[in-house]
């Protein structure tokens, strides 16, 4: 069987900045990827 590398705190983590990278669709990658970032500031 195949061991997940993800923790719970891995998915909850991702549930938060999901919520708010994906408010509005991103048009493109670039603007993905600095969604994220500040999101992950703010945490």
């Amino acid at each position: 069987s195949e061991k997940s590398d993800l923790m719970p705190m891995d998915f909850f983590m991702w549930s938060l900045l999901k919520n708010k990278v994906y408010q509005k669709m991103p048009e493109n990658a670039e603007i993905l990827k600095n969604r994220i970032y500040i999101a992950c500031a703010k945490i």
